[in-house]
């Protein structure tokens, strides 16, 4: 098992994240650009409450850190390389209307 440590510019970089990945940690290393909404739909986990819905959307990562071209990063974050591909990808994710807007429930970044 290998242990790295963080820089302090990594550290910038970390914060918690929804899923166990990294430990519970999420790195942020660009910005998130919808391109398109595919559809928008009731959640289907649970019966739709009001001002909810499932959206499947389109996006391309910008503002991309440039630390993610590092070879050294590639290989310890082998993703990294398929998420910042042209037209990096499709996603899908429950959004709850509030007093701002549709936001997620937790406002955690995304991707």
């Amino acid at each position: 098992m290998r242990h790295y440590e963080l820089t302090d510019t990594g550290r910038t970089a970390v914060r918690p994240g929804r899923d166990r990945f990294l430990g519970g940690s999420q790195v942020c290393f660009a910005r998130t650009e919808i391109i398109a909404v595919d559809t928008i739909s009731p959640p289907p986990d649970r019966a739709l409450t009001a001002g909810q819905a499932r959206v499947t959307f389109r996006y391309r990562l910008t503002d991309v850190a440039s630390w993610t071209q590092r070879t050294d990063v590639r290989a310890t974050m082998p993703g990294i390389g398929d998420m910042l591909a042209p037209n990096s990808g499709t996603a899908t994710d429950t959004l709850t209307l509030s007093d701002h807007g549709w936001m997620r429930p937790d406002p955690q970044p995304f991707p």
